[in-house]
């Protein structure tokens, strides 16, 4: 019979992977996944030791270091059930560094291992949403194929599902850029084809961040690697085909393409109550946002940030956004709205620091994840939900632990990624 640490040890690695499968179509579900593989990592023992490691890591420390801050806003806070719940939502940015920089005598599965599932994860959120809307469209004649429309059944925000897509795409892509034979599932046609799915797919979603990170990150990965190999003008040749290619992807499906034209005007509109719209919104909701920071540069409280921003609204007569009770669609002005300008500083070295162990240690994915998660914090408070605190936590660990791994040992360090 398997002793206790050997179920221990399956258990573990079996909650890992599925909170790679689970979280593209269920986010939700990975808090339960969280709480189990913390009583796992309790039940391993030789907790001491466990966070002897933790302050030996500098890496783990800033990470745990940001969910501190946040702890530490508590004291600040007015109201704290607010401050709570926001504290057990971002709980994973404090429990991945742990499980994965310290997992004691329990048993990381391979990356490869959970990248694939992860990316099965994506494909059956994908298929299981184009099937909604393919019954809903049969059933009643309704067009649910894109945008909100298209993610609604599963609650889940456009923005997120797609920052996933681009992230399995970059992941699929490596090995061509590379010219390595180490696909993700061992076949360059079945990486190709989920490549180009997952293309059409972001431009389903017509999530419009993601879309000009889709626009700019392929070209530019394009060119880098071709420019490594001194052959620039085929990268600007190839990389130019692309964007013709995506933009052609774009005027077949009307929704992205209204989404991307609109910006460019809205962009220039003034905010008005009788017309509201997510861009101009954005540029009042922001300006709001450093209102309340200039007056409380140390943040107001972890549970305090809506009350603070509602009552900026207000004052400001932006009906919209206080009926919606929207946030600050910036994360990092959200988090120095919490946590105030040092905490938002603390974030910034740790991304920092992350970038300085990836680069040396030539991890492309997680040079790519960080350079990808920053891009898309620019227009929505990523850290605010499920979906993206636990993407981002459970990916940052994963992969910033591959890389010290990489950086002292290199076969390991390469094993760990593809």
């Amino acid at each position: 019979m398997p002793s206790a640490r050997n179920i221990l040890g399956h258990l573990f690695s079996f909650f890992v992977i599925a909170i790679a499968f689970l979280l593209p179509a269920f986010p939700r579900t990975t808090g339960f996944l969280i709480a189990a593989l913390t009583i796992i990592w309790l039940a391993d023992g030789n907790i001491i030791l466990k966070l002897k490691i933790i302050f030996r890591q500098p890496l783990a420390l800033l990470f745990t270091g940001v969910y501190a801050a946040y702890l530490l806003g508590m004291i600040a806070t007015v109201h704290l059930s607010a401050g709570t719940e926001n504290l057990l939502l971002k709980i994973s940015m404090l429990l991945f560094p742990l499980f994965f920089f310290a997992p004691g005598k329990l048993v990381l599965p391979p990356i490869r291992v959970v990248f694939r599932f992860f990316m099965l994860g994506c494909l059956f959120c994908c298929l299981l949403l184009l099937s909604i809307a393919t019954v809903s469209f049969f059933s009643n004649g309704t067009n649910h194929f894109t945008y909100t429309n298209l993610t609604a059944p599963l609650a889940i925000h456009p923005s997120y599902c797609s920052m996933y897509l681009l992230f399995s795409i970059i992941t699929l892509m490596l090995p061509f850029l590379e010219r390595k034979n180490n696909h993700l599932f061992g076949n360059a046609v079945i990486s190709g084809t989920a490549i180009v799915f997952f293309i059409l797919m972001i431009f389903l979603l017509s999530a419009r961040q993601e879309m000009i990170a889709l626009l700019l990150l392929l070209p530019a990965l394009l060119l880098y690697y071709f420019a490594r190999r001194t052959n620039l003008l085929t990268g600007i040749a190839i990389s130019a085909g692309m964007v013709g290619s995506l933009l052609l992807v774009i005027f077949f499906v009307p929704e992205a393409k209204m989404r991307l034209e609109k910006m460019q005007s809205q962009l220039e509109e003034p905010y008005t109550n009788n017309a509201p719209n997510s861009v101009t919104m954005r540029k009042v909701i922001w300006q709001s946002s450093l209102q309340v920071i200039q007056e409380h540069p140390f943040g107001v409280g972890t549970g305090d940030v809506t009350d603070a921003l509602l009552q900026q609204y207000k004052e400001n007569n932006l009906l919209s956004p206080l009926n919606d009770k929207l946030n600050a669609h910036n994360q990092f002005l959200q988090m120095a709205l919490a946590i105030g300008i040092p905490g938002l500083l603390l974030f910034i070295i740790s991304i920092i620091a992350a970038l300085r162990a990836a680069v040396p240690a030539r991890q492309p994915v997680y040079t790519l994840f960080l350079l990808l998660f920053l891009f898309c914090m620019v227009t929505e408070s990523m850290l605010e939900s499920e979906a993206g605190v636990v993407f981002f936590s459970y990916f940052n660990a994963l992969l910033a632990r591959a890389a010290l791994m990489a950086e002292n040992n290199e076969s390991i360090g390469k094993t760990l990624l593809l």
